[in-house]
């Protein structure tokens, strides 16, 4: 039970870090192309997780290749835009 627990835990700080981790490099990026710390600037971001994913969900609807540009290597995306196989479920 205590490895199951482990487990559970360590994904979910995982998932907190990577969260915080996209913030910083989308949301807050440094204006004008100034160097900054990405530790200092996740030390900067807000204190609520609900507020980072929110804002870094914002970030990314209006530019969709956001994601792939922070975790992927340059080059790696194709010029062609994808051709989404699914659609979003709409909130209301």
């Amino acid at each position: 039970m205590q490895v199951a627990v482990d487990g559970l835990s360590l994904r979910h700080q995982v998932a907190k870090a990577l969260a915080r981790f996209l913030h910083a490099r989308a949301v807050a990026a440094p204006d004008g192309g100034a160097a900054r710390s990405i530790w200092l600037t996740i030390a900067d971001s807000p204190r609520n997780i609900v507020d980072v994913v929110s804002m870094a969900a914002t970030a990314l609807k209006h530019e969709p290749t956001l994601f792939a540009n922070v975790f992927l290597p340059p080059g790696t995306l194709s010029k062609d835009p994808p051709t989404p196989q699914w659609k979003p479920r709409s909130r209301g």
